[in-house]
């Protein structure tokens, strides 16, 4: 194993037998060589250990960590804790690294490169591609939320370079406690504590939408997001079009959430989100609440 590898690739793997090896083929077979790829076996039930070792020991730029099970942000977190690189990007076991990605990301010197997604949804391809743009001024930095705000490219963990240095000396983690949203908090603080920031409209990654992971969406955490509201404003000022994004979404996960229940639990779920602080936090949480009590009548049937 090399020392000071220039980037590190952490990769968390949970039961994703059926698509690993073509994840990590895609890493193995960069152009850009001078990697460490972590992969962080999160307790995984399936084959995936045994294909994350069969790869270490074939390539000593491989290391493997085996853990208890404990989510895909404890599995970052760890991957970040052990990772020796100048740089530390993120992908996961059911995506692809697009060929260059590595040698497209290691042409800059900035404290975060942002770069392009590909989201595949069955037969529907989508690119997320931001502007080539480098930002320096952190009160310049708001735009990249407001300009993104409902984007893969600020969404997401991955098709990022990071410079290790920001998330050690700041501690920026991936928060355990949230199952939703972490990853968006995650980039909040990262955006917030860099010193520069570069946009490059490459597109590194493939991004397979609704396959592998193990977690369902519970109704209680919806309360947990007012903390990436929160976030946002106190870190950028008030980024009304990303708030405005992130009601919209919550609005919509809530509706679909509650439809997909029998009528008899409906109702009950419908009275404990109406209790949620979130519809009095923000300015425009009041017209929310009222448009979900109009739309369970309507559309909901109670």
């Amino acid at each position: 194993m090399m020392n000071n590898p220039k980037i590190s690739i952490v990769v968390p793997v949970y039961n994703t037998e059926k698509w690993l090896k073509r994840s990590l083929d895609s890493i193995i077979n960069q152009s850009f060589t001078d990697f460490e790829l972590i992969l962080v076996d999160d307790g995984s039930k399936d084959s995936s250990p045994t294909i994350c070792d069969s790869y270490a020991a074939l390539d000593s730029r491989v290391k493997v960590i085996h853990k208890i099970n404990g989510g895909v942000s404890s599995a970052r977190n760890a991957g970040i804790e052990h990772a020796t690189g100048e740089y530390i990007t993120f992908a996961d076991s059911d995506d692809e690294m697009l060929p260059g990605a590595l040698a497209e990301m290691a042409k800059f010197d900035e404290d975060v490169i942002i770069s392009g997604i590909l989201v595949l949804l069955q037969d529907e391809i989508r690119e997320h591609t931001p502007q080539n743009k480098v930002y320096s001024r952190k009160e310049d930095y708001k735009h990249i939320i407001n300009s993104h705000y409902n984007d893969a490219c600020l969404r997401g963990p991955y098709a990022k370079s990071i410079r290790r240095t920001i998330l050690l000396d700041n501690h920026i983690r991936f928060d355990h406690n949230l199952h939703w949203g972490e990853d968006y908090l995650f980039n909040l603080q990262l955006i917030s504590k860099a010193d520069s920031i570069r946009l490059i409209p490459a597109m590194t990654y493939k991004y397979y939408m609704g396959i592998g992971g193990s977690y369902k969406f519970s109704i209680d955490e919806f309360n947990y997001t007012g903390t990436i509201i929160e976030n946002a404003i106190s870190y950028f000022g008030n980024c009304k079009q990303a708030i405005e994004a992130n009601r919209k979404g919550l609005y919509a996960i809530l509706m679909c959430y509650i439809s997909s229940h029998r009528h008899n639990q409906k109702m009950k779920l419908a009275k404990k989100i109406l209790r949620y602080r979130i519809w009095q936090k923000f300015p425009t949480g009041r017209k929310y609440r009222s448009l979900f009590e109009i739309s369970r009548v309507l559309f909901l049937g109670f």
